[in-house]
């Protein structure tokens, strides 16, 4: 299983230089033969509005919980339980 991400997310529309600044929402790719094929969490247009921050939609302290479960690691020992939407299964 490999899982990237970004540090952090990027702002939706340009700033005075012509580039992003820092934002919310951040990206995160899962790949390897234990992984479901799916698209999680979503950006609405009405998301697409103003200079600000795109919303996070999943946690990624879930996405962690779900790798160590996946690879018979007990996530409670690692990562303190969160309120936040459960994640659809991610792992075969």
């Amino acid at each position: 299983i490999v899982l990237i991400f970004s540090e952090f997310g990027r702002t939706n529309a340009e700033n005075g230089s012509l580039g992003t600044d820092h934002g919310g929402a951040l990206p995160v790719i899962l790949s390897g033969g234990r992984v479901l094929p799916q698209l999680v969490g979503s950006i609405n247009s009405s998301d697409l509005r103003d200079n600000g921050w795109l919303p996070s939609k999943v946690n990624v302290v879930e996405v962690y919980r779900s790798l160590f479960a996946a690879i018979g690691y007990d996530p409670n020992q690692a990562f303190e339980s969160i309120a936040s939407p459960r994640l659809p299964q991610l792992f075969r």
